[in-house]
Order: C-alpha cells, then structure tokens, then sequence
C-alpha cells in the first residue's frame, strides 16, 4: 500500500519537580504553539510574547497549538523544563525573561 503514513511518537517530559500546576484557558490573538511564552498587551490580550512590539508582559507558557483568536490553555503556574519553553536564543534576553516568569510562578529548569 502506497498510501500507508507512519506516525513517530516522541515522549517530552514538560513537568519536573514537586510545584503546583495552575492552568487555565486564555484567549489569545495570535497563533502559537506549545512551548510559547505568552505575552499581554497594555489592553490586556493575549498573544505570543515580543519583546518590543506589542505582547511585551510575560503572562503564561502557551500549552497547546493554537490558532489566532481562539482559546488556548495556558500554564499560569508551574516548574518548567527549559526544553519546552521557546526562550529567546541571545543569553541575556534569555536570562531576563527566565527572571520575569519567575516572578510569576513560573520556574524554568
């Protein structure tokens, strides 16, 4: 059979630690994917965290794809593998905004 498709599961472990989870739906304007710090606007939206444009408070990490103007569950709260969280690549951008989830009860190993 030509047609046949073969899947490729790949385990990612998200949670680490003994720190409570605290989710919930947000809406966001933007599309993103999980993993994505999510970012509020100075009206209060949500949608995918740049620094300098419009999302520039870090608010949650984006647990699942989603599509712009949809729901998305988000993790308000929790102890974080750094491998999951799409952190920016420059080291100092990184370590600051590691700093200000950390400030939300979002910690990153």
């Amino acid at each position: 059979m030509a047609d046949n498709t073969v899947f490729t599961n790949k385990e990612k472990q998200i949670f680490t630690e003994n720190y409570p989870l605290i989710s919930e739906e947000g809406l966001v304007k933007t599309a993103v994917v999980a993993g994505d710090v999510i970012g509020m606007d100075d009206a209060g939206n949500l949608g995918k965290y740049d620094k300098s444009v419009t999302y520039t408070t870090p608010y949650a990490i984006a647990y699942e794809d989603t599509a712009s103007n949809k729901k998305c569950p988000l993790i308000v709260t929790a102890y974080l593998m750094e491998d999951f969280v799409k952190l920016p690549a420059d080291a100092t951008e990184k370590r600051n905004l590691k700093l200000e989830l950390r400030k939300l009860g979002i910690f990153i190993r």
